[in-house]
């Protein structure tokens, strides 16, 4: 994973640390559509009064303060609410933001995969375990990083990607000309991809039934059922970090896609057949 660097003016962090790595934070930068190189230009100014170690975007990442300096992201003229994590031993890490259309903040993809590559390469850096991952708001009850403080299963489903089993790799999928890059496990040479990022790609609708542990996925000709576990699947899918993630060429094949590989753009590409055009072509003339 390539990190690139852009360390932040001399009056916006400590240099030196008086204690040992322990722990490493996680916010968001409460911006919309910001990019984690644009972060690192802002720190590179004097006298901004805070800091953060690591900037993570869609498609990069930037480091604005070495490991072995204290940034200033976690302290509080407040009350702590962490028993031992502070700026003294800890490492801070935004995550760049969106907003929906009601206002809230979110992470794409993309962002959250990029900061769970890091996060990992972190821990095993400086044997942090997992407990010692946490939120701002787990040290000064600051709402940050929103969209993991306002959606705990998001946050659970955070912390859970960090200690997976299976081998992720990097694939690029198309679909009409749009092309997103997705992390994916490669189990014995096969793809699969998290359900609910093909149904993105492909605009399908997504639903998951927390009774029955199913996730539907809804197609114009048919409801495909994801049920993990289930010898008896029409689609085999395997569950990590409390995602669905669906076997590429089962789903393309139940959804009425074949697919390929485009040398152009680097990607797998998803075409609807011939037999599904044709009857989209007769439902549109009626």
């Amino acid at each position: 994973m390539k990190i690139n660097k852009l360390i932040a003016h001399s009056s916006n962090f400590n240099m030196g640390r008086k204690q040992k790595i322990q722990f490493l934070v996680i916010h968001y930068t409460a911006n919309n559509g910001d990019l984690a190189k644009s972060n690192c230009n802002y720190f590179k100014l004097p006298n901004r009064n805070s800091s953060a170690h690591y900037f993570v975007d869609e498609k990069e990442i930037w480091q604005s303060v070495e490991d072995n300096d204290m940034a200033w992201h976690c302290g509080t003229r407040g009350k702590y609410y962490h028993s031992s994590c502070r700026n003294e031993n800890a490492i801070g890490i935004e995550l760049c933001s969106e907003k929906d259309r009601k206002g809230n903040y979110y992470f794409t993809n993309e962002t959250i995969n990029n900061a769970v590559s890091l996060v990992k390469i972190l821990m095993e850096k400086y044997n942090i375990p997992i407990e010692n991952v946490v939120r701002h708001y787990d040290v000064t009850h600051k709402n940050c990083p929103a969209p993991f403080v306002n959606n705990i299963t998001a946050w659970d489903n955070f912390k859970n990607s960090l200690t997976e089993e299976y081998m992720f790799v990097e694939r690029n999928y198309s679909y009409n000309g749009k092309v997103k890059s997705f992390k994916v496990i490669n189990e014995q040479g096969e793809n699969f991809i998290r359900a609910r990022d093909l149904a993105d790609l492909l605009n399908k609708n997504i639903s998951y039934d927390n009774k029955t542990k199913i996730t539907n996925l809804d197609d114009i000709f048919s409801n495909i059922t994801v049920e993990v576990g289930n010898k008896n699947t029409t689609v085999k899918a395997i569950n990590s970090g409390g995602f669905n993630f669906v076997k590429v060429r089962d789903l393309a094949d139940v959804l009425g896609y074949e697919t390929g590989y485009n040398e152009t753009n680097n990607s797998i590409f998803f075409n609807l057949k011939k037999s599904i055009i044709d009857k989209l072509k007769l439902l549109k003339s009626r």
